[in-house]
């Protein structure tokens, strides 16, 4: 701060909640009675003298400060008598400030062009942003985007949570949606034991064929190929493989129980040894 004022604040008056403030301006002589430092003066009057005169230059050399007119870029130090630049110091020795700006221009389009070849565009504040690790997420500062208002975070929940719904596991969506659906058979377990066993059988094996479904197809992938080149280089064995385990499934289910049998032979038995 060059021009210092008071900042002692004055009690609220009229019961107010606000206190003045005295704002008096610090003259020169005070800060000088306070500041025994000679560097810290020094650089006090720099910045002063540099912040009163527009067209004040700093040497780069020697760090005297002197007025110079902008019409002639080209400053001789009175100090040291180094030449430098008004609007440049020393930036292009022994080089115009033309061909100085030329040569930075064709340097910045090169940077630019780099840039956009390593870099992403923030698309809140638009600034590049290079990632050479880790996840393909990035988060900007909330100080280079501003803070996040309740109302878009709220929309962000609403965007994620449907993108969980409609691309996440089907499998687990078919299983909480047949789990509830299974639920209307509660009446049918209740009333009798045979429709509670095909109700059990017809509803609630639904959501577990339904999540087994993937784990079959994934367990199931590996032999497709096997299964495919048996097919097409053997397919009479393929075709007798196939109904003899056709033939087998049906002889289990004509085969009658071993109970039926007995009560079968109980029926037959005649005279004394009948059954009772």
């Amino acid at each position: 701060m060059v021009y210092p004022t008071c900042f002692f604040a004055f009690p609220p008056e009229d019961g107010g909640a606000v206190p003045s403030t005295c704002h008096a301006a610090i003259q020169a002589t005070d800060l000088r009675a306070l500041i025994t430092s000679e560097d810290v003066w020094t650089k006090y009057e720099k910045f002063k003298f540099n912040k009163e005169h527009a067209n004040a230059r700093e040497c780069p050399h020697c760090h005297h400060v002197q007025v110079s007119a902008a019409a002639n870029p080209t400053i001789s130090c009175d100090a040291c008598r180094q030449v430098y630049c008004f609007s440049h110091s020393n930036a292009h020795p022994g080089m115009s400030c033309a061909d100085y700006e030329k040569a930075r221009r064709a340097e910045d389009k090169l940077n630019h062009a780099k840039i956009s070849q390593i870099a992403k565009f923030c698309p809140g504040c638009k600034s590049p942003v290079e990632k050479s690790a880790g996840c393909a997420g990035a988060q900007m500062s909330e100080a280079a985007v501003g803070k996040p208002s309740f109302a878009h975070k709220a929309m962000m929940f609403l965007f994620r949570l449907a993108l969980c719904v409609i691309f996440g596991p089907p499998a687990l969506v078919l299983t909480l949606a047949c789990s509830a659906l299974a639920c209307c058979c509660v009446p049918c377990l209740i009333s009798d034991r045979d429709s509670a066993v095909s109700a059990f059988l017809g509803c609630f094996c639904v959501s577990g064929w339904v999540f087994m479904v993937p784990v079959v197809i994934v367990l199931a992938l590996p032999f497709l190929p096997f299964v495919l080149v048996a097919s097409y280089f053997w397919p009479e064995w393929m075709q007798q493989f196939w109904q003899n385990q056709n033939e087998g499934t049906e002889a289990e289910m004509d085969v009658p129980s071993v109970a039926a049998r007995g009560r079968g032979a109980e029926a037959d038995l005649s005279g004394p040894y009948q059954s009772v």
